[in-house]
C-alpha cells in the first residue's frame, strides 16, 4: 500500500510538472509566434498543431501501452514532450516551432493517455473515480499556476528564456516518471505485432457501446468548453461588457478554479452516488451557466457562472475516463482511453472554429445558446448510456 500511494503520488508531480510547463508558455505563444512571422494563418498553425498531432496519435499511444506495458511509452512520451520545448525554446523560424508544439503535443498526449489508464489498472473500481479526480485537479492547479508565472518568466528572462525553464520543469517530469514504482505497469497484451493488425480482437471494443456514447459525452463537453467559454467569453465580456483585461483574466481563473473543485467532487460524487447521476447533474449546471451568461453583465454574476462552467466541465472530464475502463477488460483500457482523447481533442480542435463562425452568423449570445444544446444533448447521451447499460445488466 505505501508503494502504491508513494507511486500516485509521483504521478501527480509529474502531471502537476507537465501542466505548469504548458500553461506557462499558452499565454505567450502567440506573442513568440508573431516575432518569428506576420502570417496569421502560421501563427494559428502554432497553436493548433499542439492538438492535430493529438487528435492522430491518441489512439496508437493507447494501444501501444496495452502491448508493451505502461512504463516505457509513458518515458517515452514526457521525454518527448520535453524535446518540443526545447526545440521551442531554440526555434529560428516558424516552421520549427510549428514542429516544437506539434512534438510537445505528441508527448503530453501519451503521458495523460497513459497515466489515465494506469490509474484503472492501479485502484479498484470502488475508489478509482476519486484518485482519478485528484490526479485530474493537480493537472488544473499546475496549469493556472503556470499561467500566473508564465508573463513574469517571459518578462525577465524573455520567450526563449521562458520555453528554456519550460524544458527544465519538463525534464523534472520525465525524471519522476522514470522513478514511479512498477506496479501496473506490465504488458497487457504482449505481443506488439498486435498493434498492427486490425483483426486484433482489443480493436472491437472501439465499438463497445459505452465507449461510442462517453465519447460522445467527451465531445459535446469539451466543444462547448473550447468554443463558448474560451473562445467567446473574453470576447463578449471585452467587446459587449466593456470588461478590462484584468477583470477577464479574472474571470477565466474562476474557470480553472472550477475545474479543479469538479475533478475532485465529480469523482467523490461518481463513487458514492453513481456516475450517470453525476453527469446528468454536472451537465445540468453546464446548461444553466450557459444561459445565464445571457442575461447578466455583472463582473460579480460572471465569476460565479464560471466556476460553475469549471465544475461542470471538471466533473464530466473526471468521470467519463472511468466509464470508459470499466466497459472493456484490462487488455484494451490504454486503446479505449485513446480513443476517448481522440474526441477530447477533436472538440478542443473544432470548438473554437465552430463557435467563431456562429457569432460571425449571427452574435455571440447565439454561441451561449448552443452552448446549452450542446449541454441538453450531453444529457441525452447520458441518459442513452444509462438505459443501455440497464438493459445488458
Amino acid at each position: 500500500m505505501q508503494r502504491l500511494f508513494r507511486g500516485y503520488l509521483i504521478l501527480c508531480f509529474a502531471g502537476m510538472a507537465t501542466m505548469f510547463a504548458g500553461g506557462m508558455s499558452m499565454p505567450i505563444l502567440p506573442l513568440y509566434a508573431a516575432e518569428l512571422t506576420t502570417s496569421l494563418l502560421m501563427i494559428g498553425l502554432v497553436v493548433s498543431g499542439y492538438f492535430i498531432v493529438r487528435l492522430f496519435f491518441e489512439l496508437p499511444i493507447g494501444m501501444a501501452s496495452d502491448v508493451v506495458g505502461r512504463r516505457k511509452p509513458m518515458v517515452a512520451g514526457v521525454a518527448v514532450a520535453t524535446l518540443g520545448a526545447l526545440v521551442c525554446a531554440v526555434a529560428s523560424d516558424i516552421i520549427q516551432l510549428i514542429l516544437g508544439r506539434a512534438l510537445w503535443g505528441l508527448g503530453t498526449a501519451a503521458f495523460y493517455c497513459i497515466a489515465t489508464a494506469l490509474l484503472a489498472d492501479l485502484f479498484p473500481r470502488e475508489r478509482r473515480g476519486r484518485m482519478v479526480g485528484i490526479f485530474q485537479a493537480t493537472e488544473f492547479l499546475g496549469s493556472v499556476l503556470g499561467a500566473s508565472f508564465g508573463g513574469y518568466v517571459a518578462s525577465v528572462m524573455g520567450y526563449r528564456g521562458l520555453f528554456l525553464v519550460c524544458t527544465v520543469i519538463s525534464l523534472a517530469s520525465v525524471i519522476a516518471t522514470v522513478f514511479i514504482p512498477g506496479m501496473g505497469l506490465r504488458p497487457v497484451v504482449g505481443d506488439w505485432r498486435a498493434m498492427f493488425r486490425l483483426s486484433s480482437p482489443n480493436y472491437r471494443y472501439l465499438m463497445n457501446p459505452t465507449v461510442i456514447l462517453v465519447s460522445i459525452i467527451t465531445l459535446t463537453v469539451t466543444l462547448r468548453e473550447s468554443g463558448p467559454v474560451s473562445t467567446i467569453v473574453p470576447l463578449y465580456a471585452n467587446f459587449t461588457l466593456g470588461m478590462s483585461v484584468a477583470e477577464i483574466g479574472i474571470i477565466m481563473a474562476a474557470r480553472s478554479v472550477g475545474q479543479s473543485v469538479g475533478t475532485v467532487s465529480g469523482g467523490w460524487m461518481a463513487d458514492k452516488v453513481g456516475k450517470h447521476q453525476t453527469l446528468i447533474l454536472t451537465f445540468a449546471l453546464g446548461a444553466l451557466s450557459m444561459y445565464l451568461f445571457t442575461v447578466t453583465g455583472l463582473l460579480s454574476a460572471w465569476i460565479g457562472l464560471m466556476i460553475l462552467t469549471g465544475v461542470s466541465f471538471g466533473a464530466v472530464y473526471c468521470v467519463v475516463p472511468t466509464m470508459i475502463v470499466e466497459a472493456v477488460p484490462e487488455s484494451a483500457r490504454g486503446l479505449a482511453i485513446g480513443a476517448y482523447r481522440t474526441f477530447l481533442d477533436l472538440g478542443g480542435l473544432v470548438g473554437p472554429i465552430t463557435a467563431s463562425l456562429i457569432a460571425g452568423l449571427f452574435d455571440s449570445k447565439a454561441v451561449f445558446y448552443a452552448g446549452v444544446i450542446l449541454m441538453l444533448l450531453g444529457t441525452l447521451v447520458t441518459i442513452a448510456s444509462t438505459r443501455y447499460r440497464s438493459k445488458i445488466s
